[in-house]
């Protein structure tokens, strides 16, 4: 395994979306600068979510949920998931971008941003899992997940676990999924189970402790856990997947993923590894481990993310206020700017603390939230220079960023 370094600082330093007309007997133009950007911005305090145009500068639409909600991601592209745990609904946010049907072919269109009513409601929802067309969100208040099928439209199936827990469950093919299993009433979980849409177990994993954390890619799932890696391959598609914890590396003393994010395109996740760093993981043919590359990071960690457009990539927000480009791949810093200012969490006023800075990014932009302004900072990708700041207002936090280009067409 390769041993855990540190990080240098390396410092290095589309005019207006065009709307697009077309039908099918007058094809949409070629133009390659004809992307628009929605971002969907989720307020910390009050349950507002306002979608912007970054291009344009313009507030789209202001929608309100039923209690502040955090960001997720969707059944397609262009959705998202507003998870409220105050009030203990999930509603479905599609940010209004959509192909449209020419008969002979299909492009994109900007349209109204829509929010759906409630689609699933109990206590505490927390983690959310889409997959294989259904969404799985876990209800810490009952230790249970609520499955939402669209292709079922008012049923609701429901997986129930041994206790009241911080716990997440993820859909597989053939209604089965992977569900987390309690230590204790109200605890993090211990371990996983296979498990089908009644609830029967089907297979358990080693020891899991401390388990938070996901992420999936084709048939590979991982889970973070205090000792190690949680990997299971769904095998062929067959239900005869295993599970196995793969050992951080021996340098990594008390570190422990507790988010994982999967790259968009390769086989390649990240995870936050401590409070300043980052673990990146490969994966590797079937019969091999996954390769684990850990970095320490200059400062301790405020957010991080992949970038769709280039997937091998990945963006670090630190609490010094730098934003860091990070080659996933060799593990270097290819990049860094001073993207807002130094930010200082103050743990003795934790009522009143704003929320930690948030990042999104998409086809060349990266978006930055900073509750303490109330502003949005937008950068671009390939230098990472400031293009333009938006005044949203409130304590701006989860967000969720999502382009198409309206010249393409299918």
């Amino acid at each position: 395994m390769q041993v855990t370094t540190r990080v240098g600082n390396t410092l290095l330093v589309l005019g207006a979306a065009i709307m697009l007309s077309a039908c099918a007997s007058n094809p949409p133009p070629t133009d390659p600068t004809a992307r628009v950007w929605r971002m969907a911005v989720a307020d910390a305090k009050t349950p507002t979510i306002r979608i912007w145009d970054l291009e344009e500068r313009e507030e789209v639409a202001v929608l309100t949920t039923h209690s502040p909600a955090r960001l997720r991601a969707g059944l397609d592209e262009m959705e998202v998931a507003a998870i409220q745990g105050k009030s203990g609904q999930v509603q479905m946010l599609h940010m209004g971008l959509k192909r449209q049907d020419h008969g002979d072919h299909q492009h994109w269109v900007t349209g109204k941003p829509v929010l759906s009513a409630p689609i699933l409601s109990g206590l505490k929802p927390s983690h959310a899992n889409p997959g294989n067309g259904r969404l799985a969100v876990f209800y810490d208040g009952e230790g249970l997940a609520r499955i939402y099928n669209p292709a079922a439209p008012g049923e609701t199936d429901v997986i129930r676990t041994n206790a009241s827990h911080h716990g997440l469950a993820v859909p597989l093919p053939r209604m089965r999924y992977l569900v987390s299993v309690a230590a204790e009433e109200g605890s993090l979980p211990r371990a996983t189970q296979l498990m089908d849409a009644k609830g029967n177990v089907l297979q358990s994993s080693p020891p899991c402790t401390l388990q938070h954390g996901d992420a999936t890619h084709g048939a590979w799932h991982l889970f973070g856990c205090a000792n190690g890696l949680l990997v299971w391959h769904d095998a062929a598609q067959l239900g005869s997947g295993a599970f196995i914890l793969v050992p951080y590396p021996k340098t990594s003393g008390a570190r422990m993923v507790r988010t994982l994010l999967q790259s968009p395109v390769s086989g390649s996740f990240v995870g936050n590894f401590g409070a300043d760093g980052l673990l990146f993981i490969t994966l590797q043919p079937q019969d091999e481990l996954p390769r684990l590359a850990p970095i320490t990071l200059p400062a301790k960690l405020l957010h991080f993310a992949w970038d769709s457009q280039h997937p091998q990539t990945a963006y670090a927000l630190l609490e010094s206020g730098v934003l860091m480009t990070i080659d996933s791949s060799t593990q270097q810093v290819l990049g860094q700017t001073q993207a807002i200012p130094v930010w200082t969490d103050d743990a003795s006023d934790t009522a009143n603390r704003p929320p930690k800075p948030q990042l999104a990014v998409a086809e060349g932009r990266i978006v930055v939230s900073d509750a303490r302004t109330g502003l949005v900072h937008v950068l671009r990708t390939k230098d990472l220079k400031q293009t333009d700041t938006l005044r949203v207002g409130g304590q701006p936090f989860s967000l969720a960023l999502r382009s198409v280009d309206l010249s393409s067409e299918q």
